[in-house]
């Protein structure tokens, strides 16, 4: 018999919520363990500032007294105010391969929504930016993967759809090779690129000020919340949600591999990017990458400059800093599949 229960302040039905995706992906190729004080401290409403525009519940499915499943149920005021709708959202979705347990799942999440008035619910998706919790890994699982992606057991996408849940989007994370050896042509393009926009006056792109990050973020925002107003997907992130993401990249985040284009002095577009830690906001910082390599988060230019050479000229800029620091490679995370400017860009420097 399967049971359904909220999670609430039970302090053990709280750490049983923790552990489950680690008894279920630990077997997955590249699934990665995020601490479990960093999963903790998301869902704090004391230690996070987004559970003040948000609210949530999660929930645990038993079986003969064995945890077999988990969900996390939110409501976010604010992005259905910045979005017009009136959705709710599904995440942290762990369970084991038996339909009865995920309809189980779903319908307590989806029940919890609509008593508080939502219409829609919306997931995997978990509206908080520090959470890898966007979609299904759909295709790649033997391949490495970068910190902000999904891995999930293949079972999952049935037992969503199964439930009768429909695709929204696809999304693509794309690999290059960044060291002239292993990626000549791009490198060729690279040099002819950065011979064309020395030449140009009145556009440039800079890093990233660390002594100014409040002003560069609020920029980033500005832009992306231009570039992404039509993605079901995005809110812009409140003041005090900006300020604890700083905080949490602060002492680990290059500032250098992230970058703003401007035309004629005015903020165009935007590159995010960090180094590729398995654990990149844990308490004590990550012992070493990855490997060698970059995942880039945000990737976007404001609709009044999509016509111009912006976007150019920040992954040209961007590829000379990661040859400058010797990265192997860059992956770059969740441009969607209809996006051809986007994905026809990364194929001319050779991203797969």
């Amino acid at each position: 018999m399967i049971s359904i229960q909220p999670v609430g302040f039970d302090g053990g039905r709280l750490e049983s919520f923790l552990d489950l995706p680690r008894t279920l992906q630990s077997s997955c190729p590249g699934w990665i363990s995020t601490a479990r004080d960093r999963i903790a401290r998301q869902l704090d409403p004391a230690l996070s500032p987004y559970w003040r525009q948000a609210d949530r519940e999660l929930f645990v499915a038993l079986e003969w007294g064995r945890v077999v499943g988990r969900i996390l149920a939110t409501d976010d005021q604010q992005f259905n105010h910045a979005q017009g709708g009136n959705l709710g959202f599904f995440g942290g979705f762990d369970c084991v391969d038996d339909q009865r347990v995920a309809d189980a799942l779903l319908t307590a999440a989806a029940g919890w929504l609509r008593e508080r008035g939502r219409e829609r619910m919306r997931g995997p998706f978990t509206p908080y930016p520090d959470a890898p919790d966007l979609g299904l890994l759909l295709a790649g699982s033997a391949l490495t993967h970068s910190f902000v992606e999904p891995v999930n057991p293949p079972w999952y996408q049935n037992l969503l759809e199964t439930h009768g849940l429909v695709k929204l989007s696809d999304y693509l994370s794309l690999r290059t090779r960044v060291r002239c050896a292993e990626n000549p042509r791009a490198n060729q393009l690279n040099d002819r690129l950065r011979r064309h926009f020395r030449s140009l006056r009145n556009l440039r792109v800079r890093p990233f000020d660390p002594a100014r990050l409040d002003r560069d973020l609020d920029i980033a925002q500005q832009i992306l919340g231009d570039a992404y107003a039509d993605e079901p997907i995005w809110a812009v992130w409140s003041k005090p949600m900006q300020r604890h993401i700083q905080n949490l990249l602060a002492p680990h985040n290059d500032w250098s591999l992230c970058f703003i284009a401007e035309i004629d002095n005015a903020p165009a577009g935007i590159w995010l990017a960090t180094p590729n830690y398995p654990e990149p906001v844990g308490p004590h910082g990550p012992a070493s990458p990855l490997a060698p390599g970059i995942c880039v988060y945000d990737f976007a230019v404001a609709p009044k400059f999509h016509k111009t050479q912006a976007a150019t000229a920040l992954v040209q800029t961007f590829w000379d800093e990661a040859l400058r620091q010797d990265y192997a490679y860059t992956d770059i995370c969740y441009v969607r599949e209809d996006n051809r400017e986007s994905l026809a860009l990364t194929d001319a420097f050779g991203a797969t």
